[in-house]
């Protein structure tokens, strides 16, 4: 079991430490945020879960406990404010703060992997992947995977099949010029999924659209966010080597996007190619 560290408890952050303590994986939890006694608050409630699970700790700490975290979850930032609002228009604000925390946890220790959700994300792992570049393969966006949950959700029940088993990414941007790869789309079964055109288009706008769609109806959107997280988590801490389309450094764009990524102990571990149409 792991050390990990959530930095920003907000909506995201608590439900991402708490899902975290709900599915055991966590030895330690070490929670960071400037409100500190909506931190305390957080860390007593969720303390209180303990005896029911595995996680022996949930404490406030400061920059110096954190570095030596296993895995340190960054969610601290402005949320999108509106279900019109895209999230390109938080990387003033958020990427200054995104900085001055890389700043607090330099200089990062050779286990510690570093995950990213505060959005933009793929422009907020960038940043963290300056800041710290020596660390940059074990510094990841969560990028694609919730929308790609969201895009097997919408095919599945389609086929009236399990989203399990559905092969399908979503690829690039965490946002709106986000791209289904459908050249790449198949059924466990080697068939290929939504292969009406129409159709097609239509699941790729509602997955990209999901997140105002929630937004407009409760303010923002933390469950899936955080369960996506604890799965990346999950992934690292127990390097099972799995592919996930994760935010990390795409050499031939000089910048992070999501790509296929096999995500194991030491963070992203090589991005793996996949044909993609030329549309």
């Amino acid at each position: 079991m792991q050390t990990v560290a959530c930095i920003g408890v907000g909506n995201v952050g608590a439900t991402c430490a708490y899902t975290l303590l709900l599915q055991n994986l966590a030895r330690d939890i070490i929670l960071v945020d400037i409100d500190e006694s909506k931190c305390l608050g957080h860390a007593q409630d969720m303390y209180d879960a303990c005896a029911l699970r595995t996680t022996r700790s949930v404490t406030c700490g400061t920059y110096e406990d954190v570095r030596h975290a296993d895995i340190i979850i960054i969610s601290a930032g402005k949320p999108q404010g509106s279900n019109t609002q895209d999230r390109c228009a938080l990387t003033q604000d958020n990427g200054t703060i995104m900085a001055d925390i890389c700043k607090q946890l330099r200089p990062l220790p050779e286990h510690t992997k570093i995950i990213v959700i505060s959005n933009p994300v793929d422009i907020m792992t960038y940043i963290a992947q300056k800041m710290i570049p020596e660390a940059r393969d074990r510094i990841i966006g969560t990028g694609t995977w919730l929308d790609t949950q969201r895009l097997r959700n919408y095919i599945a029940y389609q086929e009236r099949i399990s989203p399990a088993s559905i092969n399908a990414y979503v690829v690039g941007e965490h946002g709106d010029d986000q791209v289904v790869a459908w050249s790449h789309a198949s059924t466990t079964a080697g068939t290929a999924p939504c292969p009406d055109t129409t159709l097609r288009a239509e699941v790729a706008e509602k997955t990209k659209n999901r997140a105002y769609t929630i937004i407009q109806n409760k303010g923002a959107t933390y469950y899936g966010i955080a369960q996506c997280t604890a799965d990346i988590a999950t992934a690292i801490a127990y390097d099972e080597k799995r592919i996930l389309p994760v935010s990390t450094y795409q050499a031939q764009h000089e910048m992070c996007l999501s790509m296929p990524t096999v995500v194991g102990a030491q963070g992203a571990e090589r991005i793996v190619p996949i044909t993609l149409s030329h549309d």
